[in-house]
């Protein structure tokens, strides 16, 4: 047969990404409770459906719990100063995309709405006598 595997069955010997996160765990709970639970629970609430601000209380609770799960994922490999590097990118991102969302849609963009043909009227209505 071609080469040898060794003892690690073809794998690396050093799988650097996994490390004991046992220490983590806390801010692993974070990252369900406030990208999973919380919004979920919320949404059952037609107040919180049907209100702006709630829902943008919502989608904040989502990326406060993505931010807890990236954080769980990158800060036990590599250190805190990899986590600030990609705090800073996830700004930056955040504000190009702020940026260009906050930019106001012109009316000349977008297309005028055709008016909604008449229906016809129901079938024996218009006539008068009963016929019969």
């Amino acid at each position: 047969m071609g080469g040898s595997a060794g003892a690690s069955g073809g794998r690396p010997s050093k799988l650097f990404w996994f490390v004991e996160r046992d220490a983590w765990v806390p801010l692993a709970a974070a990252a369900f409770v406030f990208a999973s639970a919380v919004p979920i629970l919320a949404l059952l609430l037609a107040r919180v459906r049907n209100g702006i601000r709630q829902l943008r209380a919502v989608a904040i609770s989502v990326l406060a719990g993505l931010a807890f799960y990236y954080a769980y994922l990158i800060v036990p490999p590599f250190g805190a100063r990899a986590l600030g590097a990609a705090a800073l990118a996830v700004i930056v991102l955040g504000l190009i995309v702020a940026a260009l969302a906050g930019r106001p849609i012109s009316a000349a963009s977008l297309p005028s709405p055709r008016p909604l043909p008449t229906p016809p009227p129901p079938a024996g209505e218009g006539r008068v006598g009963g016929g019969g």
